[in-house]
């Protein structure tokens, strides 16, 4: 049951996405990665990261996504006023360029300050004015 729900919510997500205008680009949340030279890598990424994402049929997702050291992250979501179940993932992350990856996860982040943006399924940035509910800040 819980796998159909995740279903239906990537469902629903990927088709509000499709109605987005992309002539409408809105840079919002547009913030450019820190200078990871001379940095550890661990230093910017690691850390939790919340927010609640759009969701078609409740009040939203909320969203945390926490990234260790070691690689591994901590990935839950809870459908407000919908249910009291919270979905959990865990496993291994890595960063390509300013590009998270979550194994087991279908979509990929990218990195900001402070924040990890959500990509479309296809890798892309989301646009137009919704793209800044896709959005997750760093604690």
């Amino acid at each position: 049951m819980k796998r159909f729900i995740w279903i239906v919510g990537l469902l629903l997500t990927i088709g509000m996405v499709g109605c987005d205008n992309p002539k409408q680009s809105v840079a919002v949340y547009k913030d450019n990665l820190q200078d990871l030279k001379g940095r550890d890598k661990a230093e910017v990424v690691i850390g939790e990261y919340k927010g609640v994402m759009p969701c078609a049929d409740c009040d939203g997702i909320e969203t945390l996504i926490s990234l260790h050291a070691d690689n591994t992250y901590q990935y839950s979501s809870k459908y407000l006023n919908k249910s009291d179940d919270v979905f959990t993932r865990e496993g291994k992350w890595k960063l390509d360029g300013n590009i998270i990856t979550l194994d087991g996860v279908d979509y990929k982040f990218k990195l900001g300050n402070r924040i990890l943006s959500q990509l479309d399924l296809s890798g892309n940035d989301i646009t137009g004015d919704i793209s800044k509910y896709y959005v997750l800040t760093k604690n």
